[in-house]
């Protein structure tokens, strides 16, 4: 059921298998460099978020114009 859901629902689970904190780290800090670009497309393609509290909104009610929706945990 969850994986289908995932794949009907165009949804995606991220984590890592061989990589250590220092690479998880070092990625973060070039997403965060990325992020801050003025025009960058990853401001672009993330139009809502949500506290890891509000997950369900996240998972299961999109809005109209919603591209990518992001869980944040910080």
């Amino acid at each position: 059921a969850l994986m289908r859901q995932l794949v009907l629902g165009n949804q995606i689970v991220i984590g890592t298998v061989n990589a250590s904190r220092k690479h998880f780290e070092l990625a973060v800090a070039d997403l965060d460099k990325a992020m801050k670009l003025a025009n960058s497309p990853l401001q672009r393609i993330i139009t809502h978020r949500f506290s890891y509290t509000r997950f369900d909104e996240a998972l299961f009610h999109h809005a109209a114009d919603e591209i990518k929706a992001v869980v944040e945990w910080a």
